[in-house]
């Protein structure tokens, strides 16, 4: 025990003996592994603490034991293995910031308001008076990618013709000399069996993470914040239908959790859609808008002067 422990340094909250290596500090002194165990707090607040506060909260902690008692988990969204977890326990309106069963355990008034965001749009709020579903201009932005997705698959189709055409003359060539070394086959207009760099669509999405945000009433917790990678087009055979399957499939599962914390902050607020917003913009589109994102695919070359007329056209009506 000793090996590991220091007895000579003991820990200012408890009195008993601190780690030897890596030890949990607070005001520059080591704190026991029980001590340091029970912190669940922003990292930034235990580097500003004094010993007297600490204990504070470490008093505060063992009030909370009563919670932890209580708490049985019904609803789990995980971020990732580094990210953590958000555990609700609707039941009892009760919820945690983290997976870990010794975290601390928050009421439905330490819940003040929460969004989820696709970058920086709002796509759900929620408080004690209700939650407001925002209606998502990514559907539309992924089909505006169309024209630059279809330029990609024509490269892809003859990139694939191509590499059928090399793949073919090597048979034929190895057939003719099968015990021959071949030279390289120069590029020409009936074929060519020099390998061609594969295309990939390397283009990002509308938008690149969902952001969870939950601000917080509470003695030590201002907010807390997630980050959930949005989808992505595939590199090889990009497809807008498989990428809005796959958003649509992301956004159903931010809806549960915008509804699981509603439970929490108030099981009977309404809900409410911005769906005169939705209709207004349906009603009116911005066909200027629109032109002036194909003119800028056809400047980069992703469509061509053919492309970029039929499509100005259909615009036009």
């Amino acid at each position: 025990m000793g090996l590991f422990t220091n007895n000579k340094k003991l820990c200012p909250v408890c009195g008993k003996p601190t780690p030897r290596l890596l030890a949990t500090t607070v005001e520059g002194m080591p704190i026991c592994k029980e001590c340091a165990a029970k912190v669940d707090l922003p990292s930034w607040l235990v580097d500003k603490m004094d010993v007297k506060s600490f204990v504070q909260y470490v008093n505060y902690y063992d009030d909370n034991q009563v919670l932890r008692d209580v708490f049985k988990e019904d609803y789990r969204y995980d971020f990732g293995f580094l990210s953590g977890a958000l555990v609700l326990d609707t039941a009892h309106r009760l919820f945690r910031l983290s997976g870990i069963d010794t975290s601390l355990v928050m009421e439905s008034n330490n819940l003040k308001n929460f969004r989820i965001l696709e970058d920086n749009a709002p796509l759900f709020e929620g408080d004690a008076n209700g939650l407001k579903c925002h209606t998502s201009k990514v559907p539309e932005r992924v089909k505006e990618m169309e024209p630059q997705i279809e330029h990609f698959m024509r490269e892809r189709r003859d990139y694939e013709w191509r590499e059928e055409r090399r793949e073919e003359m090597e048979r034929q060539q190895n057939a003719s000399r099968p015990n021959q070394a071949l030279p390289p086959v120069l590029n020409s207009d009936s074929g060519s069996t020099v390998r061609m760099s594969e295309p990939r669509f390397n283009t990002a999405g509308p938008f690149q993470n969902f952001e969870v945000e939950i601000v917080l009433k509470h003695a030590y917790w201002g907010s807390k914040k997630w980050k959930v990678k949005a989808p992505s087009f595939d590199k090889e055979h990009p497809s807008t239908d498989s990428y809005l399957i796959d958003y649509e499939t992301s956004v159903d599962k931010m809806r549960d959790l915008a509804e699981h914390l509603m439970r929490i902050a108030n099981p009977d607020a309404k809900v409410t859609y911005d769906k005169q917003e939705k209709a207004q913009s349906d009603a009116v589109p911005d066909v200027a808008g629109q032109i002036a994102k194909y003119k800028a695919l056809l400047d980069s070359g992703a469509i061509t002067q053919e492309e970029f007329t039929a499509l100005k056209q259909k615009l036009i009506g």
